[in-house]
């Protein structure tokens, strides 16, 4: 989330790892182009 929902660390590692946490709004898109 932006603004006062945002500013912490969700997910860390290789951009699957990224992908496969489900917390991750980034890793929603990453699942998508990899």
């Amino acid at each position: 989330e932006g603004g006062s929902g945002g500013g912490q660390v969700i997910a860390t590692g290789t951009p699957e790892d990224v992908a496969s946490n489900p917390r991750s709004f980034t890793g929603q898109y990453l699942k998508r182009v990899l």
